[in-house]
Formats: structure tokens, sequence, C-alpha cells
């Protein structure tokens, strides 16, 4: 019976049920919704007929009281007798004074009414009172209309005395026109007859009836809307703007035409169609006045579609919830039963598949009841144990097994009566044969009540798998063992690998430092020999030995960058600077190189548009030095590019620097091999053109460091292109002000060197400059629209470009020469008035010369004073040449070489060197010594007492009072990155690495011998840092000599320049002055850059040098210090300005 139970035929005949329910419960429930449908709408509809019946009844009412005052029929009577009420004598104008006085206090108290006129019976307005933005005003009789071809006026006239004229709502009018805001107007009218029952006129009021209109809104509910029509269908109110007072503003639109009426049957409802909207609602017209077209008006009360779909919904959503509920619990009803009947199937079908699992089962399988005793066993169980199943029926399985001697087997069977716990157990069971078996067996619990059976005992045969294992085990043991042995063997290696490491840093630490001492020797005497009176065999000796000794210290400072970097203690140091200078001062060394072997050297600067940026300016030029080093290397003919630019972005910007060359170039198989330490791309390079393959690899690693990245692109044959980005996070743009610097310039060019000529283009194009490229023969007519033109001196037209410019008239064309070289052009080989600018032409170089910031006359720029050497001092007089000093410096080290050497370079200048082997040593010399020492050279690694603690032991005291602050300057062959920190924090004033450049130590003596002696004593020369200096001698303010050689012994034309100079330099010092007031940095450098200029090639050297420290600091250094600084340049300027007016008074 269970089983032909079937549910879906039993849920399809109760779904059919409770289907045919709900369909008649739905027209049940649709009739009555209408139902209350149609009586809400019949409610509300009265209700609006109410309103508006009363408010039409009180404004009738208002008409006839206006019309029953006295002075309506006593201006009648007045009209008959000339003007006067033969009554009581009242005068027309008295009459009509009353009856204004009435309108006006009616319509006060009446905010509906915005007009009372009476008109006359020829139609022309007698008396008006109008309301105008709030107040109540009468109308002057000039004011007065004709108004007797309105219609209402016109119908009123036909009407008897007792009959009202009531208009329909229309749109008020001024006019002629619709007055806006629009201003529904109901008119009502009754006329005048005098006492002979002729036409006197007649009284009219126009209300203003917007307030019940918005008052039959609140007469119903939200979801309603209403639509208010008048006798022709006319739209007087309606929920959409665009058909309300249809009659003015949309004539086509009538209740009729809009909407397409159905009503539907059996019901008062309606459906009102418009377009795709659908309402139901009612409509219900009423007579509110006598008159046949403002009496009747149409009531039209619409539901939109959707919310008379929501609101059956909602009744329909009761009924059928109910009815749903029926039908599921009936479904439920009718589930459970038929799952339950299914249930009791599959237990029946899996009993006998369970048998029969049981029985074909490889496991041994006995049931227990819950005595323990078996109830049944399977065939595998009578196979293992050999035995029938009717022999163990009914015995206690514990004493069944226990025949099989395993105790413990038998105690955890009797534990787990008590405590079920046997998830299971490998045993050995007693065998006649003694053969070697392993069992495994487990315990389940049979959680029923309906069986006889409460537990299962499963024994499986896994003698195989156990003997697996036990093998198993063997092997791991074994591997443990030699696991060990080996792990034992790697510690061992890698400690010996991590005291090899140690070694190789203490090694490279130790024989750089070890290196730099005998190198320091070598450099010292290599310098001092260089002063020595040699033969051109001994000079050209003396230069290769400088090479060799430059070559190894290169190679000493690879290895030990190297070395940081795989140790990762490559350290950095961030600051400000500027990018554009760091690149002149690179290029104008590297460019000395090129030259050297009649290469192109040229740079690109006009997109870069930081002014400072914040990263290691050492490491970036490190970096830049061997990429041009490796592009002058590989580059035997040819040029050389380097292009710089910015890319700005809002959080993190980038320096871009490309260097490309037209040497070699690399395949591209071997461009991954470039950046590999120790690796060339080629094994043929190392032989032709030396070299470790060091420098790339270092590159590449700092560039990582930094954040950037580097990257090549190459073609063999044709030359190498690297590129490296740097970011930054902090940096200062240029301002846009300097832009359009050459606006107003037509620059005429002359270059046939294409990579210099596209540098000059895009120069002169990003300045708003415009350019004409010319070609020769020139004649006049060419020059006469150019404010400057660029020439250069390898153009193959350049020597008859010189013969045209010598011939030209002093009177003629009148424009700037600027004349391009790679080397300095003698004074005499230059054109007339020509400025000679040396490549690389760098921006601020080529700014200067064609703004005027030099003057157009002035006949040459010397590289050797304007970039080529930063420190005058270098190129001219040793700054300790000034005097002989007499004073006593102290070089502590315990290296003879190092003592020396230093003897060697200070001695010639009047210093008595003293020499001490270690720190303790010093200390006790500065102490006992009888005259004060003015300085102390240092070295940091020495017995007894380093220069370090020796050092804070001299600042502290040790060394006695007056040696606190004697200037101490470290000499140290430890080239590590943050050495000179270390110096510095340890106390010392300055810091030398070996091996010492001889001019360099002198430079350093120079400012620190000049700081430390007394007024009477100090160097003439030295300016003090912390105040400006006001005594200068006249041979470090002026070589004059030197300036003079360069010129050719020229004494007029060093004049001229003189004379120049000084008619120039107050216009240059205000500009400086004026970029510091702003703090404009790159106008200050700008101006620096450019005085610097001049000042060079008079010879101001004294000038020159505080200029060039002025520009390298102006991107980024403190602004107190940039102030110090312009003060020094003043007083050095106004001493500069005494001598030369000296010079001038001689040569007049």
């Amino acid at each position: 019976m269970i089983a032909r139970f079937s549910f879906p035929l039993f849920a399809m005949i109760a779904v059919l049920f409770v289907g045919g329910i709900t369909y008649f419960s739905d027209r049940q429930i649709v009739a009555s919704y209408h139902r209350t449908l149609a009586s809400d709408l019949d409610i509300n509809l009265g209700e609006i007929e109410t309103l508006i019946s009363s408010e039409y009844r009180a404004f009738k009412e208002d008409i006839r009281f206006l019309y029953s005052t006295p002075p309506v029929s006593g201006l009648t009577r007045a009209a008959n007798n000339n003007g006067i009420d033969p009554l009581d004598g009242t005068t027309t104008a008295l009459w009509k004074g009353r009856l204004n006085n009435i309108f006006t206090s009616f319509m006060e108290n009446n905010e509906a009414y915005f007009q009372l006129r009476i008109i006359g019976a020829a139609g022309n307005e007698m008396l008006r009172v109008d309301r105008l933005n709030g107040k109540v005003v009468s109308r002057a009789a000039n004011d007065l209309q004709h108004k007797g071809d309105r219609y209402y006026f016109t119908e009123t006239s036909s009407l008897h005395g007792e009959q009202l004229f009531v208009s329909v709502i229309d749109l008020n009018r001024d006019f002629g026109e619709i007055v806006f805001p629009y201003q529904p107007t109901l008119r009502l009218a009754k006329p005048i007859y005098d006492e002979a029952n002729q036409l006197f006129g007649i009284i009219i009021a126009n209300i203003d009836v917007s307030y019940f209109l918005a008052a039959l809104e609140h007469l119903v509910a939200d979801e309603y809307k209403v639509m208010l029509s008048d006798v022709d269908g006319y739209f007087i109110k309606h929920p959409d703007t665009n058909y309300q007072f249809s009659r003015d503003l949309a004539a086509k639109h009538t209740l009729q035409n809009t909407y397409q009426r159905n009503e539907l049957p059996g019901t008062s409802l309606v459906h009102y169609r418009n377009k795709d909207e659908l309402h139901w609602g009612k409509s219900a017209t009423f007579v509110v006045a006598a008159h046949k077209r403002g009496g009747k008006l149409t009531v039209t009360i619409l539901l939109p579609d959707s919310f008379y779909s929501a609101a059956l919904n909602s009744r329909r959503a009761d009924t059928f919830v109910a009815l749903f509920g029926v039908l599921i619990l009936a479904l439920l009803a009718l589930y459970m039963l038929s799952r339950n009947n299914q249930r009791l199937s599959r237990l029946l079908s899996a009993a006998e598949e369970a048998k029969a699992a049981v029985d074909v089962a490889e496991d041994a399988i006995i049931t227990v009841d819950k005595h323990w005793r078996i109830n049944t066993v399977n065939y595998a169980f009578e196979r293992l144990f050999n035995t029938h199943s009717n022999a163990v029926k009914g015995k206690l399985v514990a004493e069944y097994l226990a025949h099989y001697g395993d105790q413990e087997l038998i105690s955890r069977i009797s534990n787990a009566k008590n405590n079920f716990d046997f998830s299971g157990y490998d045993w050995q069971p007693v065998t006649p044969d003694e053969t070697i078996i392993w069992l495994h067996t487990k315990v389940a619990k049979i959680d029923t009540n309906d069986s006889n059976a409460a537990y299962a005992i499963a024994v499986r045969n896994v003698t195989t798998e156990k003997q697996a294992q036990l093998d198993i085990e063997s092997v791991n043991k074994s591997l443990e063992q030699t696991i060990t042995e080996r792990t034992q063997e790697l510690e061992k290696a890698r400690d010996k690998a991590l005291e090899v490491s140690h070694l190789k840093s203490n090694f490279i630490s130790t024989i750089s430092h070890e290196m730099r001492t005998p190198l320091n020797g070598i450099v010292g005497a290599t310098s001092l020999l260089k002063k020595e009176p040699l033969s051109n065999k001994q000079l050209k000796l003396l230069q290769m030995a400088e090479n060799s000794v430059e070559s190894l210290r290169r190679l000493i400072n690879d290895v030990l960058d190297l070395s940081k970097i795989e140790a990762g203690k490559l350290e950095l140091e961030y600051r400000q600077f500027s990018p554009e200078a760091l690149l002149e001062s690179i290029t104008s060394t590297m460019s000395v190189v090129a030259n050297g072997k009649n290469l192109g050297f040229y740079i690109d600067t006009v997109d870069l548009n930081f002014l400072s940026i914040n990263s290691d300016p050492h490491r970036l030029t490190q970096v830049i030095n061997n990429l041009l080093s490796n592009a002058i290397k590989f580059t035997e003919c040819g040029h050389i590019v380097v292009k710089a630019w910015s890319e700005i972005n809002a959080s993190t910007s980038y320096l871009h620097v490309e260097i490309a060359d037209t040497g070699i170039g690399i395949a591209e198989s071997k461009v991954t091999k470039l950046f590999k330490a120790f690796t060339q791309a080629d094994n043929t390079i190392s032989a032709k053109f030396g070299g470790t393959g060091l420098g790339l690899s270092i590159s590449k690693e700092i560039v990582t460091i930094l954040g950037g990245e580097i990257s090549v692109r190459s073609q063999p044959g044709k030359g190498s292109a690297f590129t490296l980005s740097i970011p930054t996070e902090e940096w200062q743009e240029k301002s846009d002000t300097g832009t359009a610097r050459l606006a107003n310039l037509n620059v005429g060019v002359m270059i046939a060197t294409p990579p210099l000529f596209n540098v000059i283009s895009r120069f002169i194009n990003s300045n708003w400059g415009s350019m004409t490229e010319l070609n020769t023969p020139l004649t006049d007519a060419n020059l006469a629209q150019l404010s400057v033109l660029i020439i250069d001196s390898e153009h193959a037209d350049y020597s008859a470009f010189g013969a045209f410019w010598h011939e030209l008239p002093d009177n003629g064309v009148t424009i700037k020469l600027v004349v391009l070289s790679k080397r300095t052009i003698p004074v005499s080989d230059l054109p007339v008035d020509a400025i000679n600018i040396i490549e690389p032409v760098y921006r601020s170089v080529l700014l200067s010369a064609l703004l005027d910031e030099r003057k157009a006359d002035t006949p040459t720029r010397s590289d050797e004073t304007e970039r080529r050497a930063p420190h005058i001092a270098e190129d001219g007089e040793s700054p300790l040449n000034s005097a002989r000093l007499n004073c006593r410096v102290l070089v502590v080290d315990d290296n003879e070489i190092n003592t020396q050497v230093a003897r060697y370079i200070l001695e010639p200048f009047g210093i008595n060197v003293f020499i001490a082997k270690n720190g303790q040593e010093a200390i006790e010399m500065l102490k006992r010594a009888s005259v004060a020492f003015k300085a102390v050279l240092m070295d940091c690694n020495m017995p007894v007492m380093d220069g370090y603690e020796a050092t804070r032991a001299i600042r502290e005291g040790a060394a006695g009072d007056i040696n606190k602050t004697i200037p101490i300057i470290a000499m140290t062959a430890n080239a590590m990155q943050g050495e000179s920190e270390k110096c510095f924090a340890a106390g010392m004033s300055d810091f030398i690495t070996k091996p010492v450049e001889a001019a360099l130590l002198e430079r350093k003596l120079a400012y620190h011998i000049g700081t430390s002696l007394n007024e009477t004593e100090k160097m003439p020369g030295v300016a003090d840092r912390t105040t400006p200096n006001t005594s200068t001698s006249a041979a470090l303010l002026w070589q004059k000599e030197n300036a003079l050689s360069r010129l050719g012994g020229r004494e007029n034309l060093m004049t001229k320049l003189i004379q120049l100079f000084v008619k120039s330099s107050e216009q240059k010092m205000q500009a400086l002055n004026k970029a510091l007031t702003e703090k404009n940095r790159e106008d200050l450098r700008f101006a620096a850059h450019a005085f610097k200029g001049n000042s060079g090639d008079v010879g101001a050297v004294a000038l020159h040098k505080t200029l060039n420290e002025l520009e390298k600091l102006s991107g980024s250094g403190d602004f107190d210090e940039l102030s110090t600084l312009c003060q020094q340049i003043e007083n050095e300027l106004q001493q500069t300005l005494v001598l030369f007016q000296a010079y001038l008074a001689e040569h007049e």
C-alpha cells in the first residue's frame, strides 16, 4: 500500500483545488474593490462640489452687496440731473469718491478680489480699484480704459436688472497680454439701470481663484489627481502643468480630446487613457450659476493605474497568502507521508545491500549484542579464522579471541564495554603453523534501537601493509641519519663561507687603506715633482705615472663599491641639489676628454624643469661619469649627446638622463651581459679598450638602490644610448616666468653639425625665440632682420663668413655674433665683437650671451675661467702663496711617507711642520707647545690612540683650552661612504681622502688657517665664512697678468673690457640682490652665472670664486648663507672696482 502512494498525483490534485478557490476569490475581491473605489470617489466629488458651490455663492452675494450700496444708485440719479443728485444734492464726484472708498475697504478685507470696476453704458471705465503688489490702489482718470468690446461687458449689458454675469475661469490679461505669474480669474458682473430703466453701466469684480483651486488637492488623498474643466471642456486645473489653463495656453487640449473614456461594465468607474497612461476615475458636472457660459463646471478625479493595481494587489495578498498557506500545509503533509514511505523502502533495500556487501567484504565482520555476544559473522570471518558461523554465534567475543593469544586486544575490548574508545589496534595472532600475520581490529558502535546488534567488529589482514610500514620506518631512520650528517656539513660550509666573506670584507677594507698610503706617497711625490724644472721626457714620464695612479685609484674605488654593494652596506647621502648644475659640472670635465679625441660633445637640458631635487649627487655623479667615460672610450669618431629631462607627477617625479654615442655599439644578444660584474660584452673589448667590467655593474646597482632604472639601446656599428631614470619625492620646479626670455629675438643659425643644430634650435624654440637657418653666401639683407647670429666654427663656410663679417661697415648691421667652438679661439682669430662660447653649450651660458647679460662687444669667453676650473686658485696662484705664513702645523700620522709628503707640500709656504706618530703623542705636543699650532692634519687609523679619539679629547680640553677650537683636518685612507660624517661627528673641521692632492690640501689649509689667525696675522685673501671679507690683497682680487695673457697682451682690449665691467657691475649686483630678496633661486643662479662669466673675463678671481660658490648653493642653500655670500660679493666688488679705477686712470 505504501509503495502505491504517489506524491506527484496527490500534489497536483491539491494545487488544482486551491487554484479554483483562488480564481473565484479574486473575482469577488475585484468587484468589492471597485465598489469601494466608486464610493470613495463619489464622496470626494461631493466634497469638491460643496466647496466650489459655496465659494461661488459667496462671490454672488458679494457682488449684490456692492451693487446695493448707496453710491451706485446715487450715481444714476446724478447722471440724469446734470451731475447733482436731486435727493440730497450730492455731486457725481462725491458719489464716486464714496464708492471708491467702499471698493477699497472691501478689497482690503477680501484678498481674493484684485479688481473692482464701474463701466459706463458707453463701455468706458468710470471707476477702478486694483490690487497691485499687495496694496489696494485707486486708479486715476488717465489710467481708465475702454472695455466696450470685451465679452463680459457686452454679455452683462444684455442682462436684466436682477441677473448676474458669471464668466468662465481664465487667465487675467492686462492691455491684451496674459499677466505673469498666471492669475486664474473669475469675473462676476451685474447691470446697473437708472430709475427710467435705462442702462447706466455695469459693476464688475475680478476674483483670483488660485486659493480654492489649490484647496481642491487637500480634499482628496495623495494618490488621487483632481482635474477641473469648464463648460467647453478646457482645463482649469490639471496635475500636468502643460494642460493647465488650456483655454489660454493650450487651446487644443480639452477633456474630450485629451482622454479616451471607457466605462467599466457593472460599475460607475471609468477608464481614462491619455497616450500610454491609464487612470481610473469618475467625473461630475454641476451648476454653480444660472449663466450659461460660466455656470457649469466639471470635476474629474483620477487614480493612476499603478496605485489602483497596488491597492488591488494588497487586497488580493491577504486572501492569497491564506490560500497559499493551506496549499503549503497540504503539500508538506503529502511530502512527509511520501518521504516516510520512501525511507522505509530505502531501509529495506539498504539492509539487503548491506548484507550482500558484508558477505563479499575482504574484512572479517562480527556483530555483537549489548552483552558482547557474537550475533552474526560474514564469510570473510569464516575464512580468516577457519570456522563456521554457527560455531561462534552466542559466544562472548573476548573469550573467543582469547584463544589467539593477544591479551592487549582482550583488555581493550573489555574496557570498551564501560567506556567505548576503540579506534583501531594492530596485533599478531598465534597460528598453528606459527606463520607471522598482522591483523587490524576496530570496533564501531551501532546506534539503533531496532536491531539486536550493538557493536560491529572489523578484522583486516594487514600483513603486507605492516611489513611495508616497517620497511619504510627503517629507511626513514637511515635517511634521518644521512640528513643529520649532511646538515652538519652544510652548517660547517656556511660558517666557513661567512668566515671567508668576513675575511674578504676585512681584506678589502685593509688593502684599501694600505694601498692608499703608498698611493698618497706617489701622488704627493708627483705633485711636488711637477713644481721642479723638468725636461719634456721627464714631464711625459711624470704624466704616465699620474695616469697610472689615477687608474689604480679608480679601480680601488670600484672594488670598494662592489664590496659594499654585495654586503648591502652602500650608504647614500640624500640632499637637495640642482641637477642642471650637476650635469654642467660633470660634462665640463668630460668634454675635455672628448675634445682630446676630437669628438663632438653636446648637452641638451631644455626639458629639464627641476630647480632642485632630493637625491644623492655623489652617487649620481659616479654613475654619469662612468657612462660618459664608456661613451668616450668606445667612440672613435662622431659625437656624444647628453640629454636630460624631467617627468613631474603629483607625488613622485623622475630625472631622466640619456647618454648617446656613435661608438662601436653592442649586439642585442650581448646587452644582458653588460651589467654583470667583471663581464664585458665581448672578450676582444678588454684587449682593445681595457677595463675591468665593473663600472656598469656598479652603476646599475647604484641606480637600483636610488630606486631608479637604467636601460640601453644599441646597434653594432651605430652606437649606444644609455638612459637612467631616478625618482624623487622632493623637488622644486622652475617657475614659468623665464620660458619666454627670447620672445623678442630673431636668431640666425649657421650650424652644420646635426646634433649641435638640434640642441640650439630646441633651446631657441623653448624660449619662444624665432630661428632662421642661414646658408652662404650671406648678404646684408640676410642679417637685417636678425638680433643674434650663432655660427659653428666647424661650419664649412666659417672662413668665408669671417671675410664677409670683416667687410661689413661699422654702422651697417648691428647684431650680436656668437661663435661656437670645441676649444678657445684666440681673440686675434675671432671676428670683430664676437662672443666665443666653448662646447658643450650650456643653457645658462647661451642665455647669458643672448640676453645682454654679458655685453655684445665682449670679445671672448675663456673656458678656463668659465667652466674648466671651478676653483680659481688652481689655475692661478696657490692660496698659500700670498704670504710667508711663519706658522706651525702638526701632522699626526704613523706612516713616514705620508708625513714627508705633507712636509714637502707645506714647507715652501713658510709653514713649520711638526710630526706626531699617534693621537696621544699629538695631545702631548699640543699641550707642551710654547708657540701655538695653527692647524692639525690628523690621520684616523693609528696605534695607541686613533684620530677620532684624539680629536674628541682635544675638543674636550685634553690638549689645553687654547687648542679646543684648533682646526683639525682629517687625512684618511678610508674612502667608505659615511667616513666624512664620522670625522665631523668626532669634532674634526674638515675632511681629505688619501691620496692627498696638493692643491686640495693647500685650499683646505688656507681656509682653516685663515679663520684661526688673529687680525694681525690673518692671511690676505682668505675670507671668513661667518663675516664678509673686508680686506683682500690685490693679488687675490685681480690676476691681471693672467687675464692680459688670455687677451694676447692687448692692453687696449683689456681697458675696454674693464670699462664694460665697471659700467655693468652695478646692474649685475642689483640683479643678485633682487633675486635674493624675492627668494627666487633660479634667477639667483642665472644672475650669479652671468656675473661670474664677466668676472672671469677680466681676471677678477676672488669675485669669480665667490660667485661660483653662490651659483652652486643657489639651488638648495640656506638663504642666510646665500645672503652672507652676496654681502661678501659686494665687498669684493667694491675692492676690485678700486683696482680697476686705478688701472683705468693709468691708461687714459
